[in-house]
């Protein structure tokens, strides 16, 4: 079944990075590893507080975005995150999941879009 899952997320057209329990990065899967120019190699296992502060990762988890979505800008491209907590059947906290959205397209038709209509 793990590996259903771990399928599932790399197939993902957004991008997709898990913290368990310590803040530590789990998982980011590849779509997540290009919006935000970094490899599964470099960030797994490392804590967020350990990461280099100007990186986009850290810029992205670093962000509170459960409650509501961030954008957050990076290398021209503007990304929006939200999280969750992630709970084990039995109630206990296990992580928390980062879903990352390319909106930059829909921002630039938005722009376009307002232009004409000024």
């Amino acid at each position: 079944m793990a590996s259903i899952a771990e399928s599932i997320i790399a197939s993902q057209s957004t991008g997709i990075i898990y913290l368990d329990g310590d803040g530590r990065i789990a998982l980011i899967n590849a779509r997540a590893e290009a919006m935000l120019h970094t490899s599964a190699g470099d960030v797994t296992g490392k804590r967020v507080d350990m990461l280099p502060l100007r990186t986009p990762v850290y810029r992205v988890l670093s962000e509170n975005c459960r409650e509501m979505p961030v954008e957050v800008s990076v290398n021209g491209a503007v990304l929006t995150a939200r999280s969750a907590e992630v709970r084990i059947p039995s109630g206990e906290l296990s992580g928390e999941i980062y879903e990352l959205f390319d909106v930059t397209e829909e921002k630039k038709e938005k722009r376009h879009r307002e232009e004409i209509v000024a």
